[in-house]
């Protein structure tokens, strides 16, 4: 039987073939970019399973990043949905902000597709299917778009801001530390694990950072935990209590 990832993803491959969702090329140009977007997304949790960043050679690496992140980038943004000025000549104000907006909403897959956050991810596939099925029974009813992108934020709200507070301070989510300790930080492929757009600043800063002496790095992240610290004393809290964070 399949899970509800595996029968979202067979919609969602079924949207981006369908070549006659409708007569307006822009509309047609829309789903296929965002389908493809979700596809690659989840073509990418697959492929994490087994590691693709460590058998990618690093130039390939570099065009699979920039492939898949693209929309993350200013200079790939000019023609594309997620960028609201182009998006408005498409389809107009109103409706172009709501795609954007989708877009805006879709954006996070590749890096939940890295964390292997499933439960996550559907949560996206359904609401652009939700989305798509309203422009094929309705076409570009604003009204529904806009409830609909409405519903997913008052309903996501509180959940997406567990979500990052998780990641960022529970000890529970370790992927990021253990890449970090596995990796061999004199190799920069390292930060392609985490699902963003690696720029060529990213892999300078690296490179400047990997060219400190230890000592150095040691006071820098002494200071960093003594001010993190510093912050819950202020507060007049006892970050000690904190034990799933420390």
């Amino acid at each position: 039987m399949q899970s509800e990832y595996e029968q979202l993803l067979k919609q969602i491959n079924q949207v981006k073939s369908n070549k006659h969702i409708s007569d307006s090329k822009v509309w047609s140009d829309f789903f296929y970019v965002c389908s493809d977007n979700i596809v690659n997304a989840c073509e990418l949790e697959e492929r994490m399973k087994i590691d693709c960043i460590s058998g990618l050679p690093f130039d390939l690496l570099k065009i699979y990043n920039r492939s898949l992140t693209r929309n993350m980038d200013f200079k790939f943004t000019t023609f594309s949905f997620s960028n609201i000025t182009y998006s408005v000549e498409c389809f107009g104000k109103d409706i172009g902000t709501l795609n954007t907006l989708l877009s805006s909403y879709l954006s996070p897959l590749i890096k939940l597709a890295s964390e292997h956050a499933k439960n996550r991810m559907v949560v996206l596939m359904r609401l652009f299917l939700d989305y798509y099925t309203i422009f094929h029974d309705f076409g570009s009813d604003y009204s529904r778009l806009f409830e609909l992108l409405k519903k997913h934020e008052l309903e996501q709200m509180e959940s997406n801001l567990d979500y990052s507070y998780f990641k960022r301070f529970s000890t529970d989510f370790d992927l990021y530390t253990n890449w970090i300790k596995n990796a061999d930080l004199s190799n920069y492929r390292y930060l392609y694990y985490y699902g963003n757009f690696v720029s060529l600043d990213d892999i300078k800063t690296a490179e400047f950072i990997n060219s400190l002496p230890q000592e150095k790095i040691d006071k820098v992240m002494h200071q960093t935990a003594k001010s993190y610290i510093l912050g819950f004393e202020e507060s007049h809290k006892d970050y000690r209590k904190r034990k799933q964070y420390f």
